[in-house]
């Protein structure tokens, strides 16, 4: 049952305080989290973790595949204690003869890497992120295979480091009837995606990345990348050297494209306002406050105004209105408003779906 006017009244009060002290709340995981294998805890291994972590933190957070020459990230390499927020050891015992190996475990502050970002004005690509499910065909002892997560080799270990160095989450198939009954190789090598929606369902991807690795010719592999996503598909074709820098430049070139689409450029923060129909109760109220606090590019939410059902927000934001109708178009949870009468602000205005 709708509120009534009267009764978003009272709220209307209360809410314009809790909305002015909202910021970001999104679940970032594994994004700021980084480990290293260390030979012992000595300060200097330690300080060269923590820089080499740093760095990392920083190329997933932006989304840039190398960080610019910068004062400002010169002197944040010369400051370390001032973006880390925790560190410890842990042995794991791995193997048949139980080989103890020394991780070394760092966890970065958020509000002081996002702090150093704004000021370098540098890009930030949100940890709300599409899942990609990587096919990718090549030859192997003069047979054509597709990598799967059952296959442990070189290869797979570049993209597993290459995907966590620039915050991808990622799938690969496991092969079973099911997979096999879709993954067949004309399917693969042409690029037909519709074959592959069960697959992409099963494990929950977003995007799916079909690539074929041809066999190496003149010290050249030729590479074969196609992107396919919402918006439809992209090709690439390039040629690299071993199938080591081959594995690796796949993963950075899905993460440059998802980073273009993405990521929020640096800049100024400026206000951007937004207009939010069909809040039904003091739940779906708070809901909407959470959802748009929960984008790391917006730096504060607040309440300006609440008329029936319609809430007005003003966001303070480096965003511009066409990069965040496009984390709006892909969650569907806000909608464009079907009205086709414009309010008189001209402010845009969405209509809650959650």
């Amino acid at each position: 049952m709708k509120f009534k006017y009267v009764r978003l009244q009272r709220f209307a009060a209360a809410l314009l305080v809790i909305a002015s002290t909202l910021t970001q709340a999104a679940d970032l995981g594994w994004l700021y989290d980084v480990e290293f294998s260390v030979n012992d805890q000595s300060e200097q291994e330690r300080l060269t973790a923590l820089r080499d972590g740093l760095e990392i933190v920083l190329l997933r957070v932006t989304g840039l595949r190398d960080l610019p020459d910068s004062p400002l990230i010169d002197a944040a390499f010369n400051d370390l204690d001032a973006y880390q927020m925790q560190f410890r050891y842990e042995q794991i015992h791995t193997g048949i003869d139980l080989e103890v190996l020394n991780r070394l475990i760092i966890n970065y502050d958020q509000n002081a890497i996002h702090a150093l970002i704004r000021e370098a004005q540098l890009p930030v690509w949100s940890a709300q992120r599409p899942r990609v499910l990587f096919l990718i065909s090549l030859i192997d002892h003069d047979r054509r295979t597709i990598l799967n997560e059952t296959i442990e080799n070189e290869v797979q270990k570049v993209i597993q480091s290459a995907a966590l160095r620039r915050g991808i989450a990622y799938s690969q198939p496991i092969m079973d009837f099911s997979d096999l009954a879709v993954l067949r190789e004309g399917a693969l090598a042409f690029g037909f995606v519709t074959s592959f929606k069960s697959l992409r369902r099963r494990v929950q991807a977003d995007l799916v990345a079909t690539v074929r690795i041809d066999p190496l010719v003149f010290d050249q592999h030729r590479v074969w990348l196609s992107i396919h996503d919402a918006t439809g598909r992209r090709i690439q074709v390039f040629d690299t050297g071993d199938l080591t820098h081959t594995a690796a430049e796949i993963v950075h070139r899905t993460a440059d494209y998802l980073a273009e689409r993405y990521a929020v450029t640096g800049g100024e923060a400026t206000a951007i306002r937004l207009a939010v129909k069909g809040i039904s109760d003091i739940v779906e109220y708070k809901n909407v406050l959470d959802y748009l606090s929960k984008w790391e590019f917006i730096d504060r939410v607040l309440l300006s105004s609440v008329t029936q059902d319609r809430l007005q927000f003003e966001l303070r934001t480096a965003s511009t209105w066409e990069q965040l109708a496009v984390y709006f178009e892909e969650d569907g949870v806000l909608t464009p408003s079907p009205s086709e009468s414009p309010s008189i602000e001209q402010i845009p205005e969405y209509v809650w779906q959650d």
